[in-house]
């Protein structure tokens, strides 16, 4: 979510300092290893599936050092275009 919104803010003004995003939900979400272990590495591929000026979607897969897949979902995600208000509004 963080490299959706400063992506996004970077591309309207490139001086913009990057604004704050949320994770709004989780669908499809399949996981494949009984545990994730501590001090191991794994690694996420992002695919954007759907992007307007606040809301995102992206198919996320995350794989082991080896390879194989350990988890995927599509994560949606929002980013208020006013963000005290958000805040003001919700929080």
């Amino acid at each position: 979510v963080g490299c959706f919104v400063g992506h996004y803010d970077l591309q309207q003004d490139p001086n913009a300092k990057p604004g704050v995003g949320f994770v709004i939900g989780t669908r499809k979400l399949q996981t494949y290893l009984p545990v994730f272990k501590s001090n191991t590495q794994y690694y996420v591929s992002v695919k954007s599936i759907f992007f307007d000026e606040t809301i995102a979607s992206f198919e996320c897969k995350m794989y082991d050092s080896e390879e194989n897949i350990a988890a995927e979902a599509i994560l949606n995600a929002y980013r208020p275009t006013d963000i005290e208000s958000f805040k003001r509004e919700n929080l």
